[in-house]
């Protein structure tokens, strides 16, 4: 961070003579005798409406150097209790001890009137667990119908590694306004997101004031609505911007990805000192795995080493705690992390790159423009076995953070150049999980012929594997309390029924060494009374049932967003019944369902098939259900809607046992 920030002074400060300009919006207020606004809704889910988000940004030469000024102007409108509720406080950013510039808010009630805040109704606070200070607003007098509004500056150090912006949200806006100031000799590149919307360039200021001024208006901005099962806030519309150019000194392509892979590669390469190398070289020799062991049974051993004696924290660390401190503490920051690990990785021979990329579920990576915000989560990329991992505490080798995957991302390559070493950066897509190795297999038995309808025993075995294991293999070693791990390894067999008893529990791998590698397996039988229901002198059989709880995508309103799973996964299910002494059975025909999807190459990537087969009185149905894609556009999506939903239907079949 250090070395980033160096650069940045020297990009903009190559002299140390600019005239100080006045700030554009100095003297911003808002209206004097507002009008409570005529907008109304009689939509129920509708809380509120935005009547105005307005934000600028200058960029200015100060006497305490180059500063960034932030103006916010708000105002909402407030449908419902719950839209009050959400906008009783409004939280400011707290910059260490820079006063605000502008800071005030007041209230429109429903009679038109006007509540200015006191000063007094300015509240802060502090953080108990990050021990942040933070300010709010503390709105009173707020009625339906009412109004609020505020504005506020703040001045920070400047941020032009590159900056992204939500434009949408959702709920309306009536009216949205971005602007960016900057003295003339700055070019600020701009991107837009899932919108047709440009950036505009504003001349005016540059005669005058000798400024160049970037804007974005927009009168009306529909609400997108959230869905499930999609990546929301990367769907939203927003955009991105960045310090390009500075005429001053001749500098283009500023804050570029090339940069930034030279800057990586020092901080997590170049800054060791021979007392932490010295320490490596001792932690490495302390790595225990067979001689013969493959490439990846080194990288699982390198990691489980580092990973369950240290815990990777989000945390920042000053430049005098060495990284033999955070080991001895058991901590360790990502940054760190990465640097023990590459380095522990070179000395036992294995090639391994970093690699950044972003949350695809925030926003995914854009390799062409080049802002740094897309570059926030480490990646560790072994070529010659082409796998991944992170440096993430519960993250294992083949078992990646999956909101990282299906991405693009930066890879920092390190070159070595007549014995000089240096990271160069290629943009590459990091790729969806197998979904063969992610898996959940369910094989129930119910033998009906030695037991009644009540107190029905089910024999029971599940596996989960890979990220269909993620919510357990990885954390069970961190529960203390026995009835809570007792509980947990029970859910493996009562998912099916959480009124059922469970009996002659076994349970193997549970643990995050077997993460990825082994299945984790639970044996056991469920004794309940979800099953069965006396209709007269039959008995209603949910057979359905017996694959758990599943999803259901029936929807009223228009899907509006593409499909964006975890990860892709299938689900292998076989059930088993008799039907009993002095009965027959009936609408086994409900059991056969069978929805799939092929792609235009004629690849079938998603399926349900569950088809039942009769040997006396015995009846199998072997269910196969399976999602080779993690990402499914919106043209496709009553495709998918059909198939899971098949899952659903499934659940609700009932065969009968009828009396003969």
């Amino acid at each position: 961070m250090k070395k980033i920030n160096l650069f940045i002074v020297f990009i903009l400060f190559t002299s140390t003579f600019f005239t100080f300009g006045q700030l554009e919006h100095a003297d911003y207020d808002w209206e004097g005798d507002p009008e409570l606004s005529n907008i109304e809704s009689n939509d129920t889910n509708v809380a509120f409406v935005y009547l105005k988000k307005y934000e600028s940004i200058e960029f200015m030469d100060t006497d305490e150097g180059f500063k960034e000024f932030v103006l916010i102007h708000t105002k909402v409108k407030l449908f419902t209790d719950r839209g009050i509720e959400g906008f009783n406080k409004v939280y400011l950013p707290v910059y260490g001890e820079d006063k605000f510039l502008i800071e005030k808010a007041r209230v429109i009630n429903s009679k038109g009137e006007i509540i200015n805040l006191k000063e007094s109704d300015i509240k802060e606070g502090v953080d108990e667990e990050s021990q942040r200070k933070y300010r709010y607003f503390a709105f009173e007098g707020i009625d339906i119908n009412a109004e609020i509004e505020y504005v506020y500056m703040f001045k920070r150090s400047p941020e032009l590694t590159g900056q992204l912006k939500d434009i949408q949200t959702n709920s309306k806006i009536i009216n949205y306004s971005f602007e960016i100031i900057c003295p003339q000799r700055l070019v600020i590149d701009f991107k837009t997101y899932n919108t047709d919307l440009e950036f505009q360039y504003d001349s005016t200021l540059i005669e005058s004031d000798e400024k160049n001024r970037w804007y974005l208006e927009v009168d009306s901005i529909e609400g997108l609505p959230k869905q499930r099962s999609s990546a929301y806030s990367a769907e939203l519309m927003f955009f991105g911007y960045k310090l390009s150019k500075n005429y001053y000194n001749n500098s283009s392509d500023l804050f570029s990805y090339g940069e930034l892979s030279k800057m990586i590669y020092s901080s997590l390469y170049e800054n060791l000192s021979k007392k932490e190398n010295k320490f490596i070289k001792k932690l490495s020799k302390k790595i225990d795995y067979a001689d013969d062991a493959s490439e990846f049974d080194k990288i699982r051993a390198i990691e489980e080493f580092v990973k369950s004696h240290a815990r990777v924290i989000d945390a920042n660390f000053n430049n005098e705690v060495t990284l033999e401190d955070l080991w001895e503490a058991k901590i360790l920051n990502e940054a760190y992390a990465m640097r023990l690990l590459l380095s522990l990785f070179e000395h036992h021979e294995i090639n391994c790159q970093a690699a950044l990329t972003s949350n695809r579920y925030d926003y995914k990576f854009d390799g062409e423009f080049e802002l740094w915000s897309f570059a926030d989560k480490y990646v560790l990329y072994f070529p010659d076995i082409d796998a991944y991992s992170t440096p993430e505490n519960f993250d294992r080798l083949g078992q990646m953070n999956y909101n990282l995957f299906h991405n693009n991302g930066l890879f920092i390559k390190v070159v070595d150049l007549a014995g000089e070493k240096f990271g160069v950066g290629n943009v590459d897509f990091i790729p969806k999980n197998d979904y063969k190795k992610s898996g959940d297999s369910l094989v129930v038995n119910v033998d009906l012929k030695n037991q009644s309808f009540v107190d029905v025993k089910l024999d029971v075995y599940h596996s989960l594997n890979g990220y269909k294991a993620e919510y357990i293999q990885p954390y069970f070693h961190e529960i203390s309390d026995e009835e809570d791990a007792k509980e947990l390894k029970e859910s493996l067999i009562n998912f099916l029924d959480s009124d059922g008893e469970v009996e002659d529990m076994e349970v193997e791998n549970l643990n995050i060494e077997n993460y990825g590698l082994k299945p984790l397996c639970s044996t056991g039988t469920l004794i309940s009374n979800k099953f069965f229901e006396k209709a007269r002198d039959n008995y209603l059989f949910k057979v359905g049932e017996l694959i758990g709880p599943q999803a259901e995508m029936y929807s009223e309103t228009e899907r509006e967003l593409p499909i964006e799973e975890a990860f892709a996964r299938h689900y292998d299910r076989t059930i088993t019944f008799t039907v009993p002494e002095g009965y027959t059975v009936s609408k086994l025909e409900g059991l056969n369902l069978h929805e799939f999807y092929e792609n235009e190459e004629g690849e079938r990537i998603m399926e349900f098939k569950s088809v039942y087969e009769k040997n006396r009185d015995e009846i199998t149905v072997h269910i196969s259900e399976y999602y080779t894609e993690v990402h499914y556009p919106l043209d496709i999506y009553k495709d998918y809607q059909r198939v899971i939903n098949a899952a659903a239907d499934f659940n609700k079949v009932v065969v009968i046992f009828e009396k003969q």
